[in-house]
């Protein structure tokens, strides 16, 4: 991600050279609000993510399971094994995993 950031950075400064003193200011304001635009979204995403975590618990889908067993069901489930992993021998990875070994 780092070049790409940089990349678009050499290309904003190539850009500022070209554009004439006083239209400097107003791009400078338009890029600020750009990016308190695409922080917001971040943080909008962040809660519909959660929302939808909510909300999926609450609908079913047959045979006893839910939307959010589907959805999220395994994800949770390699987190807990890496949770017991690391509490276990410390490695934090299943196949890793030395059981009740001491560490």
């Amino acid at each position: 991600m780092e070049p790409l950031l940089a990349n678009v950075r050499a290309k904003t400064s190539e850009l500022y050279g070209f554009l004439e003193p006083t239209v400097g200011p107003y791009v400078k304001t338009a890029g600020d609000a750009i990016g308190r635009l695409a922080a917001n979204g971040r943080t909008l995403a962040a809660e519909a993510g959660e929302k939808l975590r909510t909300l999926s618990k609450e609908v079913p889908v047959g045979g006893g399971t839910t939307l959010h067993d589907v959805l999220f069901g395994d994800q949770e489930a390699q987190v807990r094994m890496m949770v017991s992993c690391k509490q276990c021998c410390g490695s934090g990875f299943a196949r890793q995993c030395r059981g009740s070994e001491p560490t």
